[in-house]
C-alpha cells in the first residue's frame, strides 16, 4: 500500500488507489477508440469505473 501525503489532499475529498494491472487493463481497452483523444476518454472513464466500482464493493462489503 502506497502511504499518501495527507498535505496533498483536502480530507473531505476520496482519494482512490490506481494499481498497475487496472491501468493497463483500461489502456488496451481503450486502443479500439478512433483517434488519441477518443482513445484517452475511453481509458479515463474505464480507470474510473473500475476504481469507483472496486471502492464500492469494498464499502459494500466493509457494511454488511
Amino acid at each position: 500500500m502506497t502511504v499518501v501525503d495527507p498535505t496533498l489532499f483536502n480530507p473531505t475529498q476520496l482519494v482512490l488507489e490506481l494499481d498497475q494491472t487496472t491501468s493497463e487493463r483500461a489502456w488496451k481497452q481503450s486502443q479500439n477508440a478512433a483517434n488519441s483523444g477518443s482513445r484517452w476518454q475511453s481509458y479515463l472513464n474505464q480507470v474510473a469505473l473500475d476504481v469507483f466500482l472496486s471502492w464500492l464493493q469494498a464499502e459494500e462489503d466493509s457494511s454488511a
